[in-house]
């Protein structure tokens, strides 16, 4: 008995601790926030074509999300800001340009993509067997697909300009499909996608050492203890500044604080309890304000002077 609760002791300050540890670190977000430009595709024309480049990308946004180590914006994010100032994305970011364009979607890291080549071969043979059906003979085959991808990822400091990373990695992939044709009815056995496959074994061993590199790069720690300050429309004012560490593009959350939340036996106030009210992003940032524009609305409620706003992760 005396080890049982020993270890449900340990259990519950392992507990404590875990929600500790997630509080902070949603309240105190510190990781770099990055931004995967589209990429370019230098393959051969066969596969020049937008689709392939986009979910490549994608495929890179994915993997730098599943490690948890970066603030990733996603594609939909940076055109939506794009499309609010009216710019369109002319040409390859490179050091010169990463400065602005990092300011104006509010990320220190930009990680620029290009597809080196795409290659697919496909070999293989069949046999008829001796049988007869309705349908007409019948025949086995079997292909063999084999897709090798080459990728280059740059990893830039948009503060600076300044190229952090820079490497190309070459992935494979292949698999055999086996077909039986019986007359001109085909069903097959087993295969399926390889290009995108192979993109994730070049992507994989580069990831790391991206985050490696972006971990290097200073963030500015961000005070989220502000408050609304003017409303106009979709349009709010915040006293957070640039003295706050919030930059363009950060989306917030606008809350107000309800009631009081008193305990009914000992009188001691428990809390405040809160509403998120919408979502916005940060529009442009002033030496000690912020505009910002709401996205999204939770209540079919104003917005109010006094209403308080949090970063959202």
């Amino acid at each position: 008995m005396k080890y049982l609760r020993t270890v449900m002791g340990f259990g519950i300050m392992f507990f404590i601790f875990m929600v500790v540890a997630t509080t902070s670190w949603a309240l105190d977000d510190v990781r770099p926030r990055l931004a995967v430009v589209r990429f370019e595709n230098r393959a051969q024309s066969a596969w020049q074509l937008p689709e392939v480049a986009l979910a490549i990308q994608d495929l890179a946004i994915e993997e730098l999300l599943a490690t948890g180590a970066v603030r990733v914006f996603e594609r939909e994010e940076i055109d939506a800001l794009l499309d609010e100032h009216d710019l369109v994305l002319q040409g390859l970011i490179d050091p010169q340009t990463a400065i602005e364009f990092g300011k104006m979607i509010g990320v220190e890291l930009l990680l620029v993509g290009r597809i080196e080549s795409i290659d697919l071969r496909e070999a293989g043979g069949g046999v008829s067997l001796p049988i007869r059906t309705p349908l007409g003979g019948v025949r086995v085959s079997q292909r063999t697909r084999q897709a090798s991808v080459n990728l280059n990822l740059r990893l830039i400091n948009a503060t600076t300009g300044e190229i952090l990373f820079s490497r190309t990695s070459g992935g494979e992939s292949g698999k055999t499909a086996t077909r039986i044709t019986v007359g001109w009815f085909t069903e097959r056995i087993q295969g399926g996608e390889h290009i995108l496959e192979a993109a994730q074994n070049a992507m994989e061993p580069l990831v790391s050492e991206v985050i490696t590199a972006a971990h290097a790069v200073p963030v500015t720690r961000v005070d989220t203890t502000r408050y609304i300050v003017r409303v106009d429309g979709r349009e709010v004012l915040t006293d957070l500044g640039m003295q706050s560490g919030v930059r363009v593009g950060e989306r917030i959350v606008i809350y107000r604080e309800d009631e009081e939340i008193i305990h009914p036996i000992s009188g001691e106030a428990l809390g405040v309890e809160t509403r998120d009210l919408a979502l916005a992003y940060i529009s442009e940032v002033q030496e000690k304000m912020s505009r910002a524009v709401i996205m999204e609305w939770f209540e079919e409620t104003s917005i109010l002077v006094g209403d308080r706003v949090r970063l959202e992760y």
